[in-house]
């Protein structure tokens, strides 16, 4: 592992500035996921980040800061470390810090593909399905072995064991379900010293020394993916426990690494993180759960130009999820969002409730065919399936004429002619995405179009058999079409 010191920080620094200074306007997801829940899509996206934040030695980076926490050239980041100042283990700010360093981690992600959360690994195994075991060195965390179970064509991050150098030796001793359910309903851990001491001992210590090599490492075990999908799964049950009805004031109003003198990294005060629910618009999903509940929120891109919130099974947004006058926002599932009464959308905010790319193929076929109908207009932040969600009260918001985008031929081999109709005159563009939610081509960069309507012949000749979404941009929504390419034999 190339790990840097405090002769070349100042080059990490600068190379890592340019990358939060992306950050800073890239958009949000912020529903975790237990890694058996992604798609193969979203798995290949993931590695993808993930080699882009290696090539680019962020992972390394990170890793310093877990060592380093204040940056003063001297290891120091647990109870016994020699730098006393900036403890972030074996004391209380252990779960406040490590939530926020997880969550700054995601962002990185995010700045490469912001459709990517960071998953979890759940070691007890409960939410496993049937041909996984998450607690065995075969599981598709780290192997091909059970991959069939969830339809992966290899293991999420098995191969950075070898190009990373990390020296796993995935064996030993896990916590138990009965561990976790003991944490999270035992009167010995009612008390938030007790809680955290016993999960940070207890739960957390263990993987890291079942995964082995750099994850047993106390100061530079992030250079490990899976140093960030086992404190997803601490975070959440943090998390558990506040949602319990439990509840901590700390002490501190800062903390290492997120006092405002590290990096670009922003002051944080540990109070303001307690809950990632109603103070992050973070929320955490299992396999066992019947959709997924959007809840006790309120969308004000605070600190991200538009939120995404993407699952694959149902999303039912909930009365007390609310949005900004001018919040973005997108809501994407692959199974249909159900809006619940009393939901309220501003006219001034821009919502898009749809089919997301990561979505397994049949669905998006399914949506292609739905294309090929004819769709009645409809407001524009109704999204591309006005049919997948149900309400019984809407909040009145002003509505102007709709603006459509078809084409034919679909699919098509060559050629192929986006129609779409401009109720008034405006800036607008379009873009094509692969399945994998990346940019393959601009056909119309941004441009003034006349009210009316508008054909645009696009040449398909360089692009690759698959399913695309073109997206046409406007000044407050946008709309989806997706289409086909087919090549002959």
């Amino acid at each position: 592992m190339k790990r840097p010191n405090s002769g070349n920080r100042l080059g990490i620094l600068l190379l890592l500035f340019f990358a939060f200074f992306e950050i800073s306007s890239v958009e949000g997801q912020s529903i975790r996921k237990h890694y058996t829940q992604l798609t193969e899509y979203e798995r290949l996206a993931f590695i993808e980040a993930l080699d882009v934040l290696y090539s680019m030695g962020v992972v390394d980076y990170y890793a310093d800061v877990h060592a380093d926490p204040d940056q003063d050239g001297i290891n120091g980041n647990n109870f016994n470390g020699p730098d006393a100042d900036s403890p972030i283990h074996r004391v209380a700010l252990f779960l406040p810090w490590h939530r926020q360093f997880t969550a700054e981690f995601e962002k990185e992600l995010q700045a490469i593909n912001p459709k990517l959360s960071m998953p979890y690994w759940d070691w007890t195994g409960e939410f496993d399905p049937s041909g996984v075991n998450s607690r065995s060195a075969l599981s598709p965390m780290w192997n091909s072995d059970q991959l069939a179970a969830l339809g992966w064509t290899g293991s999420l991050i098995g191969k950075y064991n070898a190009t990373e150098g990390l020296g796993r030796g995935l064996g030993g001793v896990l916590p138990t379900l009965n561990q976790k359910n003991n944490l999270l309903t035992s009167s010995s851990f009612l008390n938030y010293g007790n809680f955290r001491f016993e999960l940070e001992t207890n739960l957390h210590d263990p993987p890291h020394g079942w995964v082995g090599g750099e994850m047993q490492d106390m100061f530079f075990s992030p250079h490990d993916p899976a140093f960030f999908l086992h404190h997803a799964m601490v975070d959440y049950l943090w998390q558990l426990w506040t949602e319990g009805g439990h509840s901590v004031t700390f002490n501190e109003n800062k903390m290492p690494t997120f006092d405002g003198t590290v990096g670009n990294f922003d002051y944080v005060d540990p109070d303001d993180i307690r809950n990632t629910v109603t103070q992050m618009g973070i929320f955490y999903a299992n396999p066992d759960m019947e959709y997924m509940e959007l809840h006790d929120y309120t969308v004000q891109n605070a600190h991200l130009p538009s939120e995404n919130f993407i699952y694959p099974d149902t999303i039912v947004v909930a009365s007390t999820f609310n949005f900004a006058n001018d919040a973005v926002a997108e809501i994407h599932s692959c199974n249909g969002v159900k809006l619940m009464p009393g939901v309220h959308i501003p006219a001034g905010a821009t919502v898009t409730i749809g089919t997301d790319a990561f979505c397994a193929p049949e669905v998006v076929e399914a949506q292609l065919a739905k294309n090929e109908e004819e769709t009645p207009a409809k407001a524009p932040n109704a999204g591309t399936l006005p049919d997948a969600f149900e309400t019984e009260e809407v909040a009145p918001a002003a509505v102007r004429e709709s603006v459509t985008l078809k084409g034919f031929p679909n699919p098509f081999r060559e050629s192929f002619t986006f129609q779409f109709n401009l109720p008034e005159e405006e800036a607008v563009s379009l873009q094509l995405f692969d399945a994998l939610g990346k940019v393959v081509a601009s056909p119309m960069p941004r441009q003034n179009r006349s009210s009316g309507p508008h054909e645009l012949l696009v040449d398909a000749h360089g692009l690759p058999a698959g399913i695309y979404s073109a997206v046409l941009l406007l000044h407050d929504t946008n709309q989806r079409y997706v289409l086909r390419v087919v090549k002959s034999n």
